[in-house]
């Protein structure tokens, strides 16, 4: 009953003869409505797949594991991460099963959202790099690389230094140090140096990444090419 994973148990004929209290609070029916309902009724999709899973489960006898996608009461979709197991009687003869369902569906919308965040990365026009808080680069995206000169490979483990023109005081970084620690969102033109010599004016974005704990980590910097 205290597990925080849902735990549904089910007779020989699939229909539910336990629902935990995590149960309730991920699909949102009460015990007293899942008594008796075939499980088969919060299946989303997959069912096929479940079949499959509930067949080689009665014939292996050996707990199986696989992810599908549920539907709560008030139309939801919750992806699960399921462990299913045989229930025996003293006798060793099958009176069920029992599934234990993590809901994993904020990780894997996080993990969809950050695929997406990562493919606009790569294919925006303008120039990003992510550095972290010491300044650091780990990460260049194509147009980074196709303004600059310098490849990934050059890029990452370096500092944004490499791309100095000596054009600027020291205190024109020094400042744009500390508005940057300050967690100021930072816009500058920047006269920069490419890989092959040639001098260019960037316009320039830095805004701070932070942590759960309000702690800058990285910054973000895009910017573009507005040489005349």
């Amino acid at each position: 009953d205290s597990s925080p994973d849902a735990i549904v148990a089910t007779d020989v004929h699939g229909r539910i003869t336990y629902f935990s209290p995590a149960a309730e609070e991920i699909f949102g029916d009460r015990l007293e409505e899942a008594l008796g309902r075939p499980v088969s009724h919060y299946y989303r999709s997959g069912l096929d797949e479940a079949r499959a899973v509930m067949k080689r489960l009665s014939a292996e006898g050996r707990i199986r594991n696989y992810e599908t996608s549920f539907r709560a009461r008030d139309g939801r979709w919750v992806k699960g991460r399921v462990s299913i197991a045989l229930l025996r009687d003293a006798r060793g003869a099958m009176t069920g099963r029992l599934g234990v369902m993590q809901d994993v569906t904020e990780q894997k919308r996080a993990g969809e959202t950050l695929e997406k965040v990562s493919r606009a990365m790569e294919h925006t026009a303008d120039s990003l790099f992510i550095a972290d808080r010491s300044g650091v680069i780990e990460y260049v995206n194509p147009a980074f690389e196709e303004l600059t000169g310098y490849r990934r490979t050059e890029a990452v483990g370096a500092k944004p230094s490499l791309l100095k023109s000596g054009k600027h005081e020291p205190r024109f970084y020094e400042e744009l140090w500390r508005r940057m620690l300050s967690g100021e969102i930072v816009r500058t033109v920047f006269i920069n140096r490419k890989k092959a010599g040639e001098l260019y004016y960037e316009e320039k974005t830095i805004a701070p990444i932070r942590d759960d704990g309000g702690n800058i980590t990285h910054f973000v910097s895009t910017g573009r090419d507005i040489t005349l």
